[in-house]
């Protein structure tokens, strides 16, 4: 089923323009603007669309020796009503006019050096016109109809110019031409030249203002030259001019236009089997563009990329329809397009996505881009002493903003780019600035991918450092420093600096040399180092300062072999440091490392490992009582033999040293203390449909009886980081259904099916009246895992094959 699956705003205003595609780039040519100056000979307007990262950026225009912009008749002069057609890597301008005079010079734009050619003609050349088509078949570029100035009449008539001898040639075809018209649309399939729609008129080919909107198709047999009318069936469209016409799979499809004899511009969209000669009206689902005309359309692979066009309506003003908007069409939407469509239409949180989901393709889903400019020259405030000229130094912030998002693209494959990462920080240190004003959300994307990044182990230590560095340099402000620069250098060696770490302008990762570090407690996550009683004034400073205790290797650093890590706060006050503590806590708990689920029915196993010990957690026992089994781990949840239960889903937990609670003995639990920071675990997923046996599946620990929903569970163990996996698991009978996965998103919506199905009534009778558990014949057989590991294809934006996200899936 079609979807349109991006509505971008921030394009190049244009109206009756020309475009085409080269490789994955669209160029787009001229055109107008409502209240733009269309009398003078200035250049053609060049606008350029990578479908890649969905960015519009200008073509500076051509100059001349003497850096003097070039001007008509070296280069085409911006106009409206011509045609654009690509061979090749070289696209050929043809027609077309301004408010002055209509042009039939051929230019010739070079995509590889950006440099308009006159290319010398021979033969019959077409005469000056606008509204006409142009079309590519066999080498040759076909011209077809329009309305020539100089004669002030329509046009039927058929050119071809031979695009390897640049001859014209005029086409005596055979059979009953197309009526005289203008703003039609050619469309080559199969040999054939497929002409639809355009504005006619009753005394054609002369224009009196009767205009005629004629709804028949006509062909042209390119290897015969002889016009057919095929006898169509169907849901013909209405006649129209100004609308959009391209080929996919083999079919043609119409979209758009106006009719001026009832005075209604269209959004439609028709499609029209050659084959059957049957029309027919298709509907894709998702936000379908505004009505309009005089846009363009564009196929790219599965694609369909629509730009620009205009509703002219009474309002004065031109950018209420003249529209600078940009809609990409899906043909064969995949699963991966088709779940962050939904992600993205009912706001779900992306945190625990893949970040090649959340961070690459749903970051071109409906997002408004900035107002399109030209290239801006980058600026850089560093002092002197502070200016490292990189090996690669952009020219223009555009430059900039695309390197950012090459490197953020590799680096969430896994691919080692040392360069480009090296390059990205050096031309950050002199730019960043200015990249955070222009562009701040490139930078926020980026810096998502930065941070896993920098825990891949893929990479090599290089990589990660100069990831570190930036991550680092952004949260200063792009500020840099001596200091900072001289730490990343002899972290570079592997020799570590004191006196950095001194530095009150810093924020200490690591204590200094020789320093212990306090250890924390059992399921303790921070805590003062005692350093400061409290955040604490410098003396001759305007700030404030702490100093705190955190796990490290469910802080997010890279040195993931460390114990605990001392971590330094500055802030303008006592407030703004607590602030930052409580940030720090809720990113530690949110990013814990997940635990492998017991395969017992009994309970659950969690860890809450503190720096004392990095044994493993030991597994239950067959028959044996849940607490003597687990004499020496660091914690477990209750089982269901004297467990002592909680609201919130935890349990108990016992310790693995002497009890320090008078009159605890060796079957006690100790329950789970945050040290004041956190009296309440965050509240288990719960779904409220699902209600079985007396237990609800709402995170709870198992009854007496042993029945109930399943548990996902967070650890903030340093020796259970690797499992990385969650399990859901829930007993039906006699029954035991287990999902299993390392997206915690994807868990959760395989927990909602089950809940769907198994709360429904149906099945909840066939429980009451003891019956057997039938499966539908589509579920009848297990799926296996496919071999191999896949990963979700990142090149062009929503261009995945799904087999990564259903392969998840199926997990």
């Amino acid at each position: 089923m079609m979807h349109w699956i991006v509505n971008l705003e921030g394009g190049p205003r244009r109206v009756n323009h020309a475009s085409v595609a080269v490789g994955e780039f669209i160029y787009s040519f001229g055109g107008y603007c409502t209240g733009e100056d269309y009398h003078s000979n200035s250049a053609i307007d060049v606008h350029v669309l990578n479908t890649h990262n969905m960015r519009w950026a200008p073509i500076p225009a051509v100059e001349d020796e003497n850096g003097v912009p070039c001007k008509y008749p070296e280069v085409p002069f911006q106009r409206y009503g011509h045609t654009a057609v690509a061979f090749g890597s070289k696209v050929y301008l043809w027609g077309g006019r301004n408010d002055e005079i209509v042009c039939d010079i051929l230019f010739c734009f070079d995509t590889k050096t950006r440099k308009w050619t006159r290319p010398s003609v021979t033969g019959t050349v077409p005469g000056a016109r606008d509204g006409h088509s142009a079309c590519i078949y066999d080498e040759r570029m076909y011209i077809f109809g329009g309305f020539e100035e100089s004669i002030d009449k329509f046009s039927c008539d058929v050119y071809y110019l031979d695009l390897r001898t640049m001859h014209w040639t005029y086409v005596n075809t055979l059979g009953e031409p197309p009526s005289y018209r203008d703003f039609h649309s050619a469309t080559v399939l199969n040999h054939r030249m497929y002409v639809f729609g355009g504005r006619s008129d009753a005394v054609a080919p002369y224009h009196s203002q009767e205009e005629i909107y004629c709804p028949n198709i006509k062909y042209l047999d390119l290897r015969a030259d002889r016009w057919y009318t095929p006898k169509t069936t169907g849901e013909i469209p209405v006649g129209r001019r100004s609308h959009s016409a391209f080929t996919y799979n083999n079919k043609i499809y119409i979209f758009a236009g106006y009719n001026g004899n009832i005075d209604k511009h269209f959004n439609d969209l028709y499609c029209f089997d050659p084959e059957r000669n049957v029309w027919r009206q298709v509907t894709p689902q998702g936000q379908a563009p505004r009505a309009r005309r005089r846009q363009s359309c564009l196929v790219i692979g599965k694609r369909m990329y629509l730009f620009g066009g205009t509703c002219p309506t009474n309002n004065g003003d031109p950018s209420s329809f003249d529209y600078s908007d940009t809609h990409v069409l899906d043909f064969e939407p995949s699963l991966c397009t088709l779940a962050i469509i939904k992600v993205l239409e009912y706001r779900l949180d992306i945190t625990s996505l893949p970040q090649d989901i959340s961070t690459v393709n749903m970051s071109q889903m409906g997002r408004a881009v900035k107002n399109l400019e030209p290239p801006r020259p980058l600026k850089s405030t560093l002092k002197q002493s502070h200016v490292h000229l990189p090996v690669y130094e952009v020219q223009s912030i555009e430059e900039l903003i695309t390197l950012t998002e090459n490197v953020a693209v590799s680096l969430a494959s896994g691919c080692n780019n040392a360069d480009g990462v090296n390059a990205l920080l050096a031309n950050l240190r002199l730019h960043g600035p200015q990249l955070e004003n222009v562009s701040k959300d490139t930078l926020d994307r980026a810096l998502v991918i930065f941070r896993n990044a920098s825990q891949d182990e893929r990479l090599n230590i290089m990589t990660r450092l100069n990831l570190l560095q930036l991550i680092e340099l952004r949260a200063k402000s792009w500020q840099v420093s001596d200091g900072a620069n001289t730490y990343y250098k002899h972290k570079a060696t592997n020799v570590e600096v004191p006196d950095i770490l001194a530095d009150p302008n810093l924020l200490g990762s690591s204590p200094p040399m020789g320093q212990a570090v306090p250890a924390l407690a059992p399921g303790e996550l921070i805590r003062t180092s005692g350093k400061f009683p409290k955040p604490t004034k410098i003396p001759g400073k305007t700030y404030c300062k702490d100093e705190i205790v955190i796990r490290n290797a469910d802080s997010g650093k890279v040195a993931t072999g460390a114990k605990e890590r001392l971590v330094q706060i500055t802030g303008p006050n006592e407030e703004k440091i607590n602030y930052a503590k409580q940030l720090i806590e809720d990113t530690i708990r949110r990013n814990a490392s997940p635990v492998r689920l017991d395969n017992s029915q009994d309970g659950s196993c969690s860890s809450l490992a503190s720096s004392g010990s990095d044994e493993t957690v030991p597994r239950k026992e067959a028959g044996s009582n849940a607490r003597s089994a687990l004499a020496g781990a660091m914690a477990e949840m209750a089982a269901n033999n004297g467990g002592v239960g909680t609201t919130n889903g935890l349990g108990s937990f016992m310790s693995n040293q002497q009890p320090s609670v008078p009159g605890a003995g060796p079957g006690s639990a100790l329950s789970l203390n945050l040290s004041g920071y956190s009296q309440t675990a965050p509240a288990a997923y719960t779904h409220p449909k699902l209600t079985r046996n007396g237990s609800q599946n709402s995170g709870q620990q198992r009854n007496s009886a042993g029945n109930g929903g399943g548990l996902l569970l967070h650890s903030f163990s340093t020796n259970d980081a690797s499992l990385g996996e969650y399990k859901y698991t829930v007993n039906v009978g006699q029954h035991n259904l287990k999902i299993t996965g390392d997206c915690l998103e994807l868990v959760k919506v395989a927990k909602l099916v089950l809940d769907d199905y198994f709360s429904s009534n149906e099945f909840l009778a066939s429980v009451d009246m003891c019956s057997s558990f039938d499966l539908p014949n589509s579920l009848s057989s297990p799926v296996g895992a496919m071999p191999g590991q896949h990963s979700l294809i990142t090149g062009t934006p929503f261009v995945d094959s799904g087999v990564g996200l259903n392969n998840i899936g199926s997990t």
